[in-house]
């Protein structure tokens, strides 16, 4: 019986270890791409200019985890960037290769993770790499920049895999463990403050307790979160974005709906793009938001219902709705919506998905669902290939967000000796698809940025006409009458883009600078006040007005 015993044992070890290195092995083939890529878009102003990754000496060490990262303050994702120039050089292949064996370490985290709560392999082993080949981590893995979201979340893992001993079996080096990690986390990146509050909804919802034990075992972890927090966004001279839409009723309202479009990406990750345009609405009965309210609203039934039936899948909804809150612009910050903000968030649905199926246990059905599970692998990797390539150089980068998305034209040229190339490359895109109207836009906000300012307004009349509210469009077609000194034809085009998206503040920014322009006082008093309320920094903007009304009076 003992022998019986051992070798089943020794033959689930071997299993583990073959289907742990598949995960590697496929990881490896989807981001290979990578390991070419240059420098793109914040890698050229926060990597290769930054003299704090040029020494590991102790001077250096102390203005290391002395030092704010932009406006964040996170000293592992900074040392880990010197420790790898120190080892590679200043090349960034070094750079990438750790990226992702950072990515494949989380990846093989997760696989641990689930078969501990239970998983079978064969549902850990999918769930995992579907996880670590989804085309939403390619921002994360492919952009050195990103380093924070694979160190952090490597740390993430770790600590709640260590957090699933001590709760198993308490013992005080586990949980001494557990605090290590997380700090470090803490220190890589501050949204993994929230791994004390996916602790608690594991002891809930799996375990189906909550002890005082339970309780007091997350207080330091709460405790080390807010410290993280408040140092974060008191320390740091730079941070304290305004809320998007100068309200936060406007932005949490917009928030909901950012929800669902991250979901969709999960089922339907195309068209991915390196920023989105979040519409603002700062009503709760816009279409979108109030269904997006009414989607919440079901979702907590939902969870309700299966807490109340002690459905042990009501975790990982649980854990989508944890670690996605601090993206959501709770506290307010630049971005609406990003692929990487989705890094620790995206286990949730999938590992629903594979929980559910797990239960299947009739032999046909697991069949099939295991063939289902290997063809979505296999569309992963591939649209994986893809974005990666477009991250593998700024022009390329630059490339694919003006194919998928309208740009400002001030966002036409990241870097002026880029212009050449992401000049020809459009051209010969629109030569492709001479009636794709955001081609259209994008390539009149090259000629802009050029000074070929009539090129581009006949571009940006053309992508007009095949799209009359595309708000971007309008923008720039605005500022190309400006520029020409057609004021008339420009104001009803910005005051249509004001229209369509009241909250948008570039739009009424570049509306208040034709009033300006045509010294129409009492419009720019108007226009002025309401850009005000959106964006308070126009000082230039304000000294001007001032300076028109005291000429008329």
């Amino acid at each position: 019986m003992n022998g019986i015993e051992i070798g089943g044992t020794r033959r689930a070890v071997s299993q583990t270890v073959v289907l742990a290195g598949l995960i590697a092995f496929v990881t490896c083939l989807a981001y290979v791409g990578s390991l070419d890529g240059e420098f793109v878009s914040d890698d050229l102003q926060m990597v290769v200019p930054n003299p704090l990754l040029t020494s590991l000496d102790s001077q250096n060490l102390r203005n290391i985890f002395t030092s704010f990262d932009d406006a964040n303050y996170m000293p592992l994702k900074v040392l880990s960037l010197a420790v790898d120039q120190a080892l590679w050089g200043p090349e960034p292949l070094g750079y990438h290769v750790t990226n992702l064996l950072l990515h494949i370490g989380c990846a093989l985290t997760i696989f641990s993770i689930l078969l501990c709560l239970g998983f079978s392999r064969g549902a850990a082993f999918f769930v995992s790499l579907l996880w670590a080949v989804h085309p939403l981590q390619v921002e994360s893995v492919a952009w050195i920049s990103e380093r924070k979201n694979l160190l952090s979340g490597l740390f993430f893992f770790v600590a709640f895999r260590a957090y699933l001993e001590f709760s198993e079996r308490p013992r005080a080096i586990t949980y001494v463990v557990t605090l290590l990690v997380y700090s470090l986390a803490l220190l890589s990146k501050m949204n993994t403050l929230v791994l004390p509050a996916i602790c608690l909804a594991f002891e809930a919802t799996v375990k189906m307790r909550m002890r005082w034990r339970d309780l007091g075992a997350t207080v330091p972890m709460f405790a080390l979160g807010a410290l993280t927090a408040w140092y974060n966004l008191a320390g740091s001279p730079t941070h304290g974005e305004s809320f998007h839409g100068g309200s936060a009723v406007v932005t949490w309202l917009s928030s909901t709906v950012v929800v669902f479009r991250y979901l969709l990406h999960t089922v339907f990750p195309v068209g991915l793009t390196s920023r989105y345009d979040v519409p603002l609405w700062g009503s709760p009965f816009h279409p979108s938001v109030f269904a997006s309210l009414l989607g919440l609203i079901m979702i907590a039934a939902t969870t309700a219902w299966l807490v109340r039936h002690k459905k042990r899948e009501v975790f990982w909804m649980l854990w989508f709705a944890i670690a996605l809150a601090p993206m959501l612009n709770i506290v307010p910050f630049r971005s609406m919506m990003q692929d990487r903000y989705m890094y620790l968030a995206l286990l949730g649905p999938i590992a629903l998905a594979g929980s559910v199926l797990d239960r299947v246990s009739k032999p046909v059905a697991r069949r099939a669902v295991g063939v289902a599970a290997f063809v979505v692998a296999i569309a992963c990797v591939a649209l994986t290939v893809r974005q990666v390539e477009f991250w593998s150089s700024p022009v390329s980068f630059w490339v694919r967000d003006a194919t998928v998305r309208p740009l400002y034209a001030n966002e036409a040229i990241y870097r002026p000796n880029e212009y050449p190339g992401k000049l020809a490359q459009l051209e010969a895109a629109v030569r492709e698809e001479p009636d794709n109207p955001t081609l259209l836009n994008n390539l009149g906000g090259l000629y802009y940025m050029g000074g070929r300012v009539p090129e581009a307004l006949g571009h940006f009349e053309k992508a007009h006409r095949l799209d009359p509210d595309e708000l971007f469009n309008l923008i720039n077609l605005g500022r190309a009458y400006m520029r020409l000194n057609r004021f008339e034809e420009a104001e009803p085009k910005l005051t249509r883009a004001t229209e369509l998206r009241p909250y948008n503040f570039m739009a009424c920014y570049y509306l208040l600078h034709l009033h300006l322009e045509t010294r129409d006082v009492t419009k720019a008093r108007q226009t002025f006040d309401k850009c005000e309320r959106l964006n308070d920094a126009l000082q230039p903007e304000q000294d001007e007005l001032r300076r028109l009304e005291r000429l008329r009076m």
